[in-house]
């Protein structure tokens, strides 16, 4: 829709030169404060007040149409002053009037193509922004990769941790419990020498007792 606008308005404009004959032409070089309102007053004609015709539409209609015009017209113009000068040929060249349409028109064209060299540029340095705007968010999926790496492997090694100390404890459990179990069999086996020991103790008493007591019938029935 915004292309057909574009061509509907250039295809006006160029309606709107294209009435233009060779003695409004010249007129217009010749006098350039004149001709600088009559091309306002048919640009005023040829624009409806709500819609104004783009800068790049306009720059194309200028250096297209109107510029051409005026460098056909200082060339016919220069071809019938050599003419005039006795058959003395030279090429002048178009030279530019200062504050004529020419002069105008001539830095519409210079404005425009630093405004496309601008563009160029422009867009140039968004194709590079838009590269390194691609790396960084790479960068940022790779460092968030990374990143969920680490936490994962953090999270391992504090399981690892845990359990580690779980085993310690089980570990330490088990000494203490080897530990009282070697002491209780020492006690018992201690205690086993004791009982033994007794009954020992036990049966010395017991011959010293039977000696003691064939000794006291001995002596009283002697």
């Amino acid at each position: 829709m915004i292309k057909s606008n574009s061509y509907s308005k250039i295809l006006s404009t160029r309606r709107s030169l294209l009435s233009f004959d060779s003695a409004k032409i010249k007129t217009i070089a010749s006098h350039p404060t004149s001709s600088r309102n009559k091309l306002d007053g048919l640009r005023s004609r040829n624009e409806p007040e709500d819609e104004k015709v783009p800068g790049d539409v306009a720059a194309k209609v200028v250096k297209n149409y109107l510029l051409p015009m005026f460098e056909q017209n200082a060339k016919q113009k220069a071809h019938s002053e050599r003419q005039k000068s006795h058959g003395i040929l030279h090429r002048r060249s178009l030279s530019i009037v200062k504050g004529s349409v020419y002069e105008d028109l001539k830095l519409i064209e210079t404005l425009s193509e630093q405004i496309r060299s601008l563009k160029h540029k422009l867009f140039e340095n968004d194709q590079v922004t838009h590269s390194y705007l691609q790396d960084k968010h790479s960068l940022i999926k790779d460092l968030e990769h990374s990143q969920s790496e680490t936490d994962h492997h953090k999270t391992q090694i504090e399981f690892l941790i845990q359990e580690n100390q779980t085993l310690h404890k089980e570990i330490d459990k088990i000494k203490l419990q080897t530990s009282l179990s070697s002491d209780l069999s020492d006690k018992l086996q201690l205690l086993d020498q004791i009982s033994g020991e007794n009954i020992k103790i036990k049966h010395e008493l017991q011959e010293y007792k039977a000696d003691n007591d064939i000794r006291y019938n001995f002596t009283i029935f002697s």
